[in-house]
């Protein structure tokens, strides 16, 4: 069942859940932002916060385009796909294709079969197959790396082995012979080691932004603890010197603790609001940095390559928010009865 659009609680440490309903993902969409979402509880959300033709991201509140197939048309996050697809084996399997039994080494996250070396590379030939992507399963780390290919849509046959330079473009071999005879090309896989590297340096950066974002988190928490203190401490104050006067003096108690309560409800207020929205932030920096983190470590070189510009773009708004967190201005308040009781008591007097 999708979740209600009404009142959505963001996590901040649980990156393998969705970040409306709070569970396991399931089928996992990747917006444009890299935040994802189950499928069905991004649906949800779109229609209730819909305006026109896009809708703002439940975490970073990015504008997002509405694609013309709704959820069904934003992509499947591959890699948290890929990493339950081999984590949900508990023990090395036997390829699922091959007679021979031999022992697997990947699993193919669209057909969820086992694979020994030998069929993981024919499963890559197949025409119905070739775009498939396999995940590897013996890396002693645990980490997932994903490998898959990609072909030419004007020559389909051809599998895409260059990069473009001046195009900026992902290529194949005819392709370079051809349209791009005279311009400057490398081979895809220098050109996503360079993109690795570019992209690893700007991740190294929003980490520092993400970590300066749950600091200032802990902060706020820590700031809003101390006021709940000085708010009790305050209140006991009042009372034990109302208990030494007499019956109108109980007025100026209630006057007193009302505007106590006053000043700590507007900054308590003031501190849920910005503390929410630390919340959202620090969520979706650490999505986003793990969705770039499995691209750049786990990816297939041509998604590496063509996703250097959504990324770095990301990174970049990661690592110079448009949104800065200030901390505010502190309330200090305190009870001092030499000097509040003593001035209230001559007014009350009229002395």
């Amino acid at each position: 069942m999708a979740t209600s659009p009404q009142d959505f609680k963001y996590p901040i440490d649980h990156l393998e859940r969705c970040g409306l309903c709070l569970k396991t993902f399931r089928e996992p969409r990747m917006l444009p932002c890299f935040d994802s979402f189950c499928k069905d509880c991004i649906a949800v959300y779109m229609d209730a916060k819909r305006t026109g033709h896009t809708f703002p991201c439940p975490l970073c509140t990015e504008s997002i385009d509405i694609p013309e197939k709704g959820a069904n048309g934003f992509d499947t996050n591959i890699h948290v796909a890929a990493t339950r697809a081999v984590s949900a084996v508990f023990q090395r399997p036997d390829c699922d294709i091959c007679e021979t039994k031999d022992p697997a080494v990947n699993r193919c996250v669209e057909c969820a079969q086992n694979m020994c070396q030998g069929c993981s590379k024919n499963h890559l030939k197949i025409k119905s197959t070739r775009s498939h992507h396999l995940a590897n399963m013996t890396d002693p780390e645990g980490r997932v790396y994903l490998t898959s290919k990609a072909f030419c849509t004007k020559h389909q046959s051809e599998e895409i082995t260059f990069f473009c330079i001046q195009c900026q473009q992902s290529i194949c071999l005819k392709c370079r012979l051809t349209v791009h005879e005279n311009h400057l090309t490398e081979d895809l896989a220098d050109s996503a080691t360079k993109t690795r590297q570019v992209l690893t340096n700007a991740l190294k950066e929003a980490e520092h932004t993400a970590t300066a974002l749950h600091n200032q988190y802990n902060d706020y928490k820590n700031y809003s603890k101390n006021i709940a203190i000085m708010k009790g401490q305050v209140l006991a104050n009042l009372v034990t010197q109302t208990q030494r006067l007499h019956k109108h003096i109980d007025e100026m108690s209630v006057r007193l603790s009302y505007f106590v309560e006053e000043e700590t409800y507007s900054e308590q207020h003031y501190i849920e609001s910005r503390t929410r929205e630390l919340e959202n932030a620090i969520t979706s920096c650490k999505a986003r940095i793990r969705a770039a983190n499995q691209i750049v470590e786990c990816g297939s070189d041509v998604e590496i390559v063509q996703a250097t510009g959504k990324l770095n773009a990301r990174m970049q708004r990661i690592i110079n928010p448009s949104v800065t967190f200030i901390k505010p201005n502190r309330l200090e308040i305190d009870y001092i009865p030499s000097v509040v009781v003593d001035e209230d008591l001559r007014d009350y007097l009229a002395c």
